[in-house]
């Protein structure tokens, strides 16, 4: 029998690159090396400049020398914006619009090359912009950002990433001012094109936003098919977080259909993956869940003591927004089970933990708390439903306090961008 080809582990490599092992490189191949290692620093070095030129200037003298002046135009430059964005996305604390902003100026301007790479990275750069709007509650501008990527689609029939990820940011601009059938059929498309690319990764990140959507929105039964969907396209290892919860998520659900033994499965499943990602913040978040899932299942002592918990940690370190979530859950069994002078224990803790910011959401509840002791039901259940629709839509802000809870969209989004959760996002435009 010959022997194999690869019989040292160290030869491996090399002849899976197609050269012959060897000694040193040449002196002729070593030189190569390191001028081209040369050249990069020297070019990281003038887009470090350029990048410093333009962000000495104002706001709008910089927009415009990004749009007219060629020394900017440079493809080195955009890929170094896109990662100062992603950075940026991944940080709570900062602001990633201006460069956003600039980013996309300077990738739209790039002049076209046969290979489509330029387009490629004005589409990823447009994204980048729509992504930064949406953090910052601006549904207009985010929509122009995702709608302009269409400039940058290839005008064949074939699917492209560029068209799923525009129709992927469309939908979390519908998702977040409210149009839920909009933002539906939008999470649908971007599925179907990821579907049509072989990328379930995509597609399963797709259908879990829709499935989150639809149970937001209290619409269970329909939440169930794209979530149990988006699971068996996912595999659990790559995306632990996002995947225990979408089994959360449908515990909560059977447990409201009444299939307790459906329930207790996917409880199981979603446990069994807590240990693949282990963190602070996500405990918190799967505390909170299961506290639904026990509210669900009438165990409402349980629930309420869950989420004392998880209302207590975010009232010492958490944003005014999850804080004020997770009291108006709480509120509401108090409320429901007209313990009021309990009720009204959670409104003052928060605006204790937030005497500067939480003057409105804190009038609301006291409010809602008001509407329960006096109405017959109707009037408070609609103040009830629209503060919940207030507290997701149009979150109060505290600008000292940052999130400590990754919302299911950040999960979500790591899929598009190629990346596992556990794996770095920062770099992903740079496949472009």
């Amino acid at each position: 029998m010959p022997a194999s080809r690869s019989t040292s582990p160290h030869l491996a490599p090399l002849a899976l690159a197609g050269r012959e092992p060897a000694g040193d490189p040449s002196p002729a191949a070593y030189a190569a090396h390191l001028g081209g290692a040369t050249r990069l620093l020297a070019t990281a070095k003038e887009d470090r400049a350029l990048l410093a030129e333009l962000m000495r200037m104002p706001a709008l003298e910089r927009i415009a020398a990004a749009s007219s002046d060629r020394r900017f135009h440079r493809r080195t430059l955009v890929r170094l914006l896109a990662l100062e964005v992603e950075a940026a996305l991944d940080d709570p604390a900062a602001d990633p619009r201006p460069a956003a902003e600039l980013g996309a100026t300077l990738a739209a301007a790039l002049p076209r090359d046969i290979q489509g790479r330029a387009r490629r990275a004005a589409a990823w750069a447009w994204w980048l912009l729509g992504k930064s709007l949406l953090r910052a509650s601006q549904w207009r501008l985010a929509r122009s950002s995702f709608e302009a990527m269409h400039a940058f689609i290839p005008r064949q029939f074939e699917p492209s990433e560029e068209a799923a990820l525009s129709a992927v940011g469309l939908a979390q601009v519908w998702e977040g001012t409210g149009e839920v059938v909009a933002a539906e059929a939008q999470f649908l498309l971007a599925a179907y094109v990821y579907s049509k690319l072989d990328t379930a990764t995509g597609s399963a990140s797709c259908l879990a936003q829709l499935g989150f959507l639809l149970y937001e929105s209290g619409r269970l039964e329909d939440a169930v098919p794209p979530l149990r969907t988006a699971i068996g396209l996912l595999d659990p290892a790559f995306a632990p977080s996002l995947a225990a919860r979408m089994w959360l998520a449908l515990a909560e659900i059977e447990t409201t259909l009444d299939d307790d033994g459906a329930a207790a499965e996917c409880l199981r499943r979603a446990r069994a993956l807590y240990r693949l990602a282990p963190s602070a913040a996500e405990d918190l978040d799967r505390t909170w869940r299961e506290a639904r899932i026990a509210l669900a299942a009438g165990a409402d002592g349980r629930a309420e003591a869950l989420l004392d918990r998880v209302r207590r940690e975010l009232l010492a370190r958490g944003s005014l927004a999850e804080a004020a979530r997770c009291t108006y859950e709480q509120l509401l069994i108090r409320l429901e089970a007209r313990r009021f002078d309990a009720a009204g224990e959670l409104i003052a803790a928060l605006a204790g933990a937030f005497p500067a910011a939480a003057g409105e959401v804190v009038a609301k509840m006291t409010a809602l708390a008001r509407l329960a002791q006096t109405s017959e039901g109707e009037g408070f259940y609609g103040w009830s439903l629209n503060l919940r629709q207030r507290l997701r839509q149009q979150p109060p802000r505290s600008p000292d306090r940052l999130s400590v809870l990754r919302s299911t969209q950040a999960l979500a989004d790591r899929l598009l961008r190629h990346r596992g959760e556990l794996e770095d996002p920062i770099g992903a435009a740079l496949d472009a």
